[in-house]
């Protein structure tokens, strides 16, 4: 009794170490593991870890926060309501000669040229993309961002850290 015990007891180890009959390999060696996927271990072709936020910025030349670095407008209320973005992200380059901004959920951000403003102007155009129809303009103490010459976010002037104290820096 006790050898048929020990037998089966034997077989059902050598059944559980994984061993292939005949061949000496490991059934796990010859197949991949299932590893878990590490948070902050993905990285784009940029270099930029997108489970740690981080994206590529094209006017700072790095991977950046935007949400951190850039400054937020908000969803301007009257903007159509399948539109399930509510902020917008814009990012300075660092001579101010380029805007990029980020649209919240979406991983394509556009980049944006500086306008030259001639004095008394009632709504200058600031930065603009006519290839994207996207533009960042000044009206009634408000930055805005147009989509289609839409007002799809805002950004009130008295902002605090916002883009009026961004774009003084240079002066």
């Amino acid at each position: 009794m006790k050898s048929t015990l020990s037998i089966a007891l034997l077989c059902l180890v050598m059944a559980c170490s994984g061993k292939k009959s005949g061949t000496g390999e490991s059934e796990q060696a010859s197949e991949k593991p299932d590893s878990p996927v590490m948070v902050g271990n993905d990285v784009d072709p940029s270099g930029c870890k997108g489970s740690a936020g981080y994206t590529w910025s094209a006017v700072k030349k790095k991977c950046i926060r935007f949400f951190e670095e850039g400054t937020p407008f908000e969803k301007y209320e009257s903007t159509a309501p399948e539109n399930p973005v509510t902020t917008a992200y814009v990012v300075l380059s660092d001579d101010h000669s380029k805007a990029e901004v980020f649209f919240g959920e979406t991983d394509k951000p556009a980049v944006l040229e500086k306008k030259e403003v001639v004095e008394g102007e009632t709504m200058p155009i600031l930065f603009e993309n006519e290839d994207e129809q996207l533009k960042i303009r000044f009206y009634k103490d408000t930055y805005q961002i147009l989509f289609q010459d839409s007002i799809r976010f805002t950004q009130d002037y008295s902002f605090k850290n916002g883009l009026a104290e961004k774009l003084e820096k240079t002066k």
